[in-house]
């Protein structure tokens, strides 16, 4: 006889359920032993990015974009420097990675699972092919990797205009 019956949630990865067993006198039915149980479910599910976004996709001189990347669950051990590439990619391109912008230190006031920081594009450079990638080695509290995720693309022109020819007439 299990007392102390619960419904599982639809996610039971994570959780730990208590239980009290016991066995009951059949004539009395008075319980003559019961032992309490746990059962814990191991989490074996990676976290997940649920929106990985730039507030502007179109930088000019002076700007910045925030940049914010949300997890299905709080991850540990993550950093923007070490986590996120910064890349330029297509048959136009002159930059090497990482050389078209910086992403500062990304922070999170939510225990982990949103995070945000700001990119500066470098100035005297045109681009339109530009991407930040999150790299697979973030993970969750209890080690589950996360897969890679990359940014929409976003454009920098953060060259001054120049005035080459003056014709009078």
């Amino acid at each position: 006889i299990v007392k102390n019956i619960i419904p599982l949630e639809s996610s039971i990865e994570g959780k730990d359920y208590n239980f009290t067993i016991g066995a009951k006198d059949l004539e009395t039915h008075e319980f003559i032993t019961t032992k309490e149980l746990t059962l814990k479910v191991q989490d074996t599910t990676a976290p997940t990015v649920e929106t990985f976004t730039m507030s502007d996709d179109k930088l000019k001189i002076g700007d910045s974009s925030t940049v914010t990347l949300r997890f299905s669950e709080q991850v540990s051990g993550f950093s923007s420097s070490d986590d996120i590439l910064i890349s330029t990619y297509g048959p136009d391109s002159n930059w090497p990675d990482g050389e078209v912008g910086m992403l500062g230190n990304m922070t999170s006031e939510d225990n982990g699972k949103t995070w945000s920081g700001y990119f500066i594009a470098t100035t005297n450079i045109e681009e339109t092919n530009n991407v930040l990638t999150l790299t697979s080695t973030y993970e969750d509290l209890v080690g589950n990797k996360g897969p890679s995720n990359t940014t929409a693309t976003f454009v920098i022109d953060t060259i001054r205009p120049t005035i080459n020819e003056i014709k009078v007439d």
